[in-house]
């Protein structure tokens, strides 16, 4: 049965690599990762990354609890709903609403109402926009055709390279290489569809590298659901950038 990570989370000295930074250490860092608005990322001494700033919510911080499970983090079993890890919205911008729907931005408890609340948000889109949305229809009609049979699975939702860190470690050398690979920017992580971490970082490939191919070597290609979903986003992103 799935219990909520319990609040506040507080880990001992014996579990840290290193005695946590202090404010003025992370607000004095030179080692700039990520620097927008409201938001900064940046390097404390060689053991912590430290995202602060007025944009950094607090459901970011609980889903860096279980950034040490990420190489298994797929076959975590399943906790019945599709979600934030504390059974929340969906993080993904896909599925935000503004006031807050339930229908659209979720917890759900079916596949299904996660494939009605993608069209549904679709649909809102053209109706902000004064437009009746027959694609919307389409997607109603058929989209369950498709996506059906994906269990809820624990996933990032932002596996760029920018998130990817890769360290040598004291025993790298030039004859044997040696790596601690990091993941970072847990702001999106949640209970979504098996396809959904292959899928969301599909639709931002540029093909002008080998980058896709080396992708598909440590997540699972699905091709139907990437199609369905990329046609869906390309049309709503042309309409909110009017």
């Amino acid at each position: 049965m799935w219990t909520p990570v319990e609040l506040p989370y507080f880990c001992g000295t014996d579990g840290l690599p290193a005695p946590l930074p202090t404010t003025d250490e992370i607000m004095t860092s030179t080692t700039l990762l990520k620097d927008r608005l409201g938001q900064k990322m940046v390097r404390v001494g060689q053991h912590f990354v430290v995202k602060y700033g007025h944009g950094t919510g607090e459901v970011e911080g609980h889903n860096l609890l279980l950034k040490d499970m990420f190489d298994g983090m797929h076959s975590l079993p399943s906790p019945g709903f599709y979600g934030s890890i504390v059974k929340g919205y969906m993080p993904r911008h896909l599925f935000y609403s503004h006031p807050a729907d339930q229908s659209i931005s979720g917890p759900f408890l079916h596949e299904n109402e996660v494939n009605n609340a993608i069209a549904g948000k679709l649909r809102s889109i053209f109706t902000h926009n004064k437009k009746y949305n027959y694609k919307s229809d389409f997607y109603e009609r058929h989209l369950s055709r498709v996506l059906s049979g994906h269990r809820a699975v624990f996933s990032h939702s932002d596996i760029y390279r920018k998130n990817i860190m890769i360290h040598k470690t004291h025993r790298h050398t030039p004859e044997k290489c040696d790596y601690i690979v990091a993941l970072v920017d847990w702001e999106y992580a949640g209970w979504y569809p098996s396809y959904w971490d292959y899928e969301i970082s599909f639709t931002h490939f540029h093909w002008d590298d080998d980058w896709p191919e080396r992708f598909e070597s440590f997540l699972e290609p699905w091709l139907a659901e990437v199609a369905l979903i990329k046609s869906r986003l390309e049309r709503s992103a042309h309409l909110q950038e009017k």
